[in-house]
């Protein structure tokens, strides 16, 4: 049977296949089989898959996220950690070309994947924070719209981890966005990257809570995303407190100074 790709509705870009295919089959004459490609399939995958969409697409940000990769953005199953990262498997490509995709994320932008494995269960990790892939899902389209409008930068920046406890800024702006979707989905807001945990109900972040600068973080989340996916931050910012209290992009008026690069 061929695959088939389908359209995620509400998004020109957002796409799967109607199978459990891998980029590792799809382009099998033309790329090895990466680290981070599973053959193993997931049976019924587009059942699970469409409930999550569903679920993101349930809620403002989730919508605004669905909304906005602006190049082509194609989920696969992975039964391991979720990720993104950008598409160095096209067929104008060739084989290994990751190097160059990220020089194009970093810059102009390029297409990305992202993997997930939508029928994994809802648990506690160690540090008490829920794990769910709807969530896990906003996490990595947060990373997508970067891959796919530029600014891309996931390297680990030791200065960035000691003081925003997250190995890039990449990682925290995600999880400052991904906290937008929690609150307005009414489960636990996370408290930062690298160690986890999950801030007490009904509380938004501060600086008391996270142990880090958040508010530093949030205004280069609002700087960066207006500079780089300025569509997204206007559609973020329109969001009202009675849908969700946790929103940087309204609250903050950094988006009225003049722009800067994020760094």
């Amino acid at each position: 049977m061929t695959a088939r790709r389908i359209t995620v509705p509400g998004s020109r870009h957002l796409q799967y296949w109607d199978t459990c295919v891998q980029p590792s089959t799809r382009f099998a004459a033309t790329m090895p089989i990466g680290e981070n490609m599973h053959p193993e399939p997931l049976p019924g995958w587009p059942a699970p898959l469409a409930r999550v969409l569903r679920r993101v697409a349930s809620s403002a940000v989730g919508r605004a996220l669905i909304r906005h990769p602006r190049r082509r953005t194609t989920i696969y199953y992975r039964n391991d950690t979720p990720e993104s990262e950008p598409d160095h498997h096209t067929d104008e490509r060739g084989p290994g070309h990751r190097q160059a995709a990220l020089a194009e994320a970093a810059g102009q932008g390029c297409r990305a994947l992202v993997w997930l494995n939508p029928a994994a269960p809802p648990h506690h990790d160690a540090t008490g924070l829920l794990r769910v892939p709807d969530v896990s899902l906003v996490h990595e389209l947060v990373h997508a719209i970067s891959i796919t409008h530029g600014g891309f930068r996931p390297a680990r920046v030791d200065a960035v981890a000691a003081r925003f406890h997250a190995p890039s800024l990449e990682e925290g702006r995600a999880v400052v966005i991904e906290n937008m979707y929690r609150d307005e989905s009414r489960y636990l807001l996370r408290r930062e990257y690298l160690d986890g945990g999950a801030i007490a109900y009904g509380a938004t972040p501060t600086s008391r809570n996270t142990g880090t600068p958040i508010g530093e973080l949030e205004a280069d989340t609002v700087r960066h995303f207006r500079l780089r996916a300025p569509g997204l931050a206007s559609e973020l910012e329109r969001i009202p407190a009675h849908v969700c209290r946790y929103n940087p992009f309204r609250d903050l008026h950094v988006h009225r100074s003049p722009l800067r690069s994020a760094r």
